[in-house]
């Protein structure tokens, strides 16, 4: 009875949130502190290693070696992973892409896209779906999401692994790399900034139980788009 409830609270704030009320509050002020903190540590952590660096050429010298890419070392890596374990990669330009709906979708990937129906009826924000085939097999599910509510507007793009991590788009090798981490509802996720074309983008790779969950939000209320994510990914995975 308590999560019957618990389910019908979560729903209730993020249905208002997408007919044009406010956020909702069900864990997107846990969210957004763990992107801020996270972001703050780092902060540290970068302020820390440039002044021992400007201590000492000799540390800079080694900074700088520890700094360059592995593979232009040549250097195997002694936590590197046996041939089993490395992914295959694909592109997703090799791909077939196949447009779908989410009514479409959701007996064979509800698990994926539970909580995305919301987008649907929601009357200032859209979702388009894609499921990609490589060799006749589904491996990813796209969805791309646009918002606006006066001021507030942002896209994202979420990814979901449909191979259980043993193929990855090319496209997301990039999000093996991400640096800052963090946590929500007790799912861990890794997360950096950057820019494209002038825009400010976070990206996100979240670990569900599902599977690996990729996520990509522009906009300058990337922040908010984040949290209401991350919450919506996390409280009925």
């Amino acid at each position: 009875m308590k999560d019957m409830k618990k389910d019908e609270k979560i729903e209730r704030a993020f249905r208002e949130y997408f007919d044009g009320n406010e956020a909702p509050v069900c864990d997107l002020t846990q969210a957004k502190r763990a992107l801020r903190t996270e972001h703050r540590r780092r902060g540290g952590r970068i302020a820390a290693i440039v002044s021992a660096a400007a201590c000492s050429l000799l540390v800079a010298a080694v900074a700088v070696g520890l700094l360059l890419p592995r593979f232009l070392l040549d250097v195997p890596s002694e936590d590197a992973p046996s041939a089993g374990d490395v992914p295959q990669t694909y592109s997703l330009a090799s791909a077939q892409a196949q447009p779908a709906t989410y009514a479409a979708l959701e007996d064979a990937y509800g698990q994926f896209l539970s909580g995305f129906s919301r987008f649907d009826a929601a009357r200032n924000a859209s979702a388009r779906y894609t499921l990609y085939e490589q060799n006749g097999e589904d491996v990813l599910l796209s969805v791309h999401v646009e918002y606006v509510r006066g001021l507030t507007r942002w896209r994202a793009d979420v990814s979901f692994d449909l191979t259980e991590g043993a193929m990855l788009p090319e496209e997301f090798i990039p999000f093996e790399e991400l640096s800052a981490e963090g946590s929500v509802n007790g799912y861990v996720y890794r997360y950096d900034d950057r820019s494209w074309n002038g825009e400010p983008v976070t990206d996100v790779c979240l670990t569900l139980s599902a599977g690996e969950c990729y996520l990509t939000v522009m906009g300058q209320q990337r922040e908010e788009a984040l949290g209401v994510f991350l919450a919506l990914l996390t409280e009925q995975a």
